[in-house]
């Protein structure tokens, strides 16, 4: 049991109390501040990538659904109507876009940067957190659409579509030698030599 007395506290000197200085309270406000921001931003972002796995898996399953309709129809719809999802939106509030192929003029789909079409059957794709997108995949409102691309090879960020693409065009320099190289011809032992016996 604590007994308090009135009056002085012992221990303390005359007019001073225990307490925080407003310098010290400063300085907690402005540590409290900071770790309070470095959560939020990385809270967005988990926000951010969960929204990206939640629209591939929903391509994914939009993809499942054409290929259902083709192997009945032997040829894919011409809308997202025709499988009564024309309204699905993804985690952003936009439709999904679809594109036949067939029977979509050349304009109308998605391309990488030789400005060669990513798909030979259809296009679906959101287009990202932006709502905007344009029609080659390296251009910067194509960069955060979630694409499907390859056939179905590929699902991801536009941006990931575009830095394969790249490597691929690197492995393929690194692959080929120069032009004023010649590749070396496989070498054979000479006859009279016998291959080491083991």
């Amino acid at each position: 049991m604590r007994i308090f007395h009135q009056g002085r506290r012992h221990g303390s000197s005359l007019g001073g109390s225990k307490g925080f200085t407003i310098f010290e309270l400063m300085v907690v406000l402005a540590i409290v501040a900071t770790l309070a921001s470095i959560a939020i931003s990385a809270y967005a972002k988990f926000i951010e990538k969960t929204k990206i796995i939640r629209t591939i898996a929903d391509i994914k399953h939009l993809e499942s659904l054409l290929e259902d309709y083709y192997n009945q129809n032997d040829q894919y719809p011409d809308s997202l109507d025709e499988l009564g999802k024309g309204t699905s939106k993804d985690p952003w509030g936009n439709p999904y876009q679809y594109v036949n192929i067939t029977t979509s003029p050349h304009q109308e789909w998605r391309r990488d940067r030789n400005n060669k079409p990513i798909n030979t059957q259809y296009d679906l794709y959101s287009m990202g957190p932006d709502g905007d997108s344009q029609k080659q995949v390296n251009g910067a409102k194509g960069r955060d659409d979630i694409i499907r691309a390859w056939d179905g090879s590929f699902i991801g960020l536009g941006k990931a579509l575009d830095e394969l693409w790249e490597k691929g065009q690197d492995k393929d320099k690194e692959d080929k030698p120069p032009k004023d190289e010649k590749p070396p011809k496989d070498e054979k032992p000479p006859k009279d030599e016998k291959p080491p016996k083991k």
